[in-house]
């Protein structure tokens, strides 16, 4: 209508000598906020009450106290609540229809009656061009009802298919419906925009085919529309309730098991307020247990690196190998081959496979693959010369001690990573001391004069 109250009940009329004036909620003093009196379309830009308008027929305030009206020239102006400045919000100065998804600003209108809802859309109907109209809030102008021939028809339909004839007043109600003055049919018609909610449920995973695999949990995940600021989610495993009221639930499904969820809408503005999901139907895979098997050479030289290689059979493409020697890990590899340096000991190499890929892979374990020391060395097991190394496993120092003149001493890992730089000792010196406090536990070999290996534990 010509009046209309903003959030702090301060009235707003628009008047027929073309102003728009307040009347103060507090005070009762009424002022003109926009208008001089002369009819016109001046102002753009500057401050409303300078600016000349037209009376159209009624005005609306939003939210922000920003005011609305037509101007009964083809035009939506607008009025900012806060800077009091004026500026044309639709329409230019040919009121012929122009199209849908027009620019506002573009927009070919004829507006009678103005007025919006919180989210921002701005609704008026456009008398002469025989529709209800909606203006985005991207500023973007579409039909809402109408075709744009006048004619009664369309009751119970779509009303974009519907046939109206010179709507004139219009109004929202709480569950934004609209409600129009269909003047010239001599009704009041509706555009009923209540909806149901709805709701779909998934293992919100990107792949398009569920895998899942025994003793493996799974979360689900609802993904509902229309549900309200607090909804219920019901879950239910073969009928039965479950879980929490949550969109998502976890559990380790059992090949044969249904799940569904159903959700409990409170907003006040739906058609029901509860939906059911689709059902997902579960298949649950058995694990196959992969075979690994060690290959490498059976014996190798103290200090050389030695290459051991994995066979997998049945195991995913995609996995992680955790490498042992003695039962201590030394190294991870996602490839099937890993390279160490070879100790004076018998060594047990073992390999753990755990899977990375998608599919119902168990983790694994090979056996054993044995290297022993070979003597084709420098001299013979009896000559080599004999080193120790104390206290082992070692804290925060470790003494080398040898029965050869210790020239350089260094500490590498399992893969032959120097983790102790060579360190040159004085002449005619036979022990060494090294500081590990650095060092994470593990495995450890201390390489003498470059050549003799000594392993040692750090703790």
């Amino acid at each position: 209508s010509g009046l209309a109250f903003d959030g702090s009940g301060n009235l707003f009329v628009l008047s027929a000598a073309n102003r728009i004036r307040k009347i103060d909620a507090t005070t009762h003093i009424i002022t003109t906020i926009s208008g001089t009196g002369i009819a016109g379309y001046t102002g753009d830009g500057g401050p409303a009450s300078a600016a000349e308008i037209s009376t159209g027929t009624e005005l609306f305030v939003d939210t922000g106290g920003n005011i609305f009206f037509d101007d009964g020239r083809n035009h939506i102006r607008r009025i900012d609540g806060a800077t009091q400045i004026i500026t044309t919000y639709a329409g230019h100065d040919t009121g012929y229809y122009n199209g849908e998804g027009v620019a506002r600003l573009s927009a070919g209108i004829d507006p009678r009656s103005i007025t919006g809802n919180r989210q921002g859309y701005v609704y008026f109907s456009d008398r002469y061009n025989q529709r209800i109209r909606e203006i985005t809030p991207a500023g973007l102008v579409y039909t809402l009802a109408g075709t744009g021939v006048h004619g009664f028809s369309g009751d119970g339909g779509p009303a974009d298919t519907a046939q109206i004839y010179n709507p004139e007043t219009l109004v929202l109600d709480s569950c934004n419906n609209i409600i129009f003055d269909d003047n010239q049919n001599i009704r009041i018609r509706k555009i009923d925009y209540t909806a149901t909610p709805t709701i779909t449920i998934g293992d919100g995973d990107a792949a398009d085919n569920l895998v899942l695999c025994y003793g493996m949990p799974v979360t689900f995940v609802a993904a509902a529309t229309l549900p309200g600021y607090a909804p219920v989610y019901q879950w239910k495993i073969n009928g039965v309730a479950v879980g929490s009221s949550s969109p998502y639930y976890t559990y380790t499904p059992v090949n044969g098991d249904s799940i569904q969820c159903l959700l409990t809408s409170n907003l006040y503005c739906v058609t029901t307020n509860t939906a059911i999901s689709n059902t997902l139907h579960l298949v649950v895979d058995s694990l196959t247990v992969p075979i690994i098997t060690l290959s490498g050479v059976a014996s190798a030289g103290i200090g050389d690196t030695v290459t051991v290689t994995t066979t997998i059979t049945g195991g995913s493409s995609s996995y992680l190998l955790h490498w042992k020697n003695h039962g201590i890990e030394f190294a991870t590899t996602t490839g099937p081959t890993v390279s160490y340096i070879k100790t004076m000991d018998i060594d047990s190499i073992t390999a753990s496979l755990a899977s990375n890929g998608r599919g119902c892979y168990d983790s694994a374990f090979s056996g054993g693959k044995i290297i022993t020391h070979s003597t084709a060395v420098p001299g013979t097991a009896a000559s080599l010369p004999q080193a120790t190394c104390y206290p082992n496993p070692a804290h925060d120092v470790l003494y080398v001690a040898a029965d050869m003149e210790l020239q350089t001493v260094e500490v590498t890992d399992m893969v032959g990573r120097s983790v102790v730089l060579p360190t040159t000792i004085a002449p005619n010196r036979h022990q060494a001391d090294l500081i590990t406090t650095h060092l994470s536990p593990g495995l450890y070999f201390i390489k003498l004069n470059n050549s003799h290996v000594v392993r040692f534990v750090k703790m």
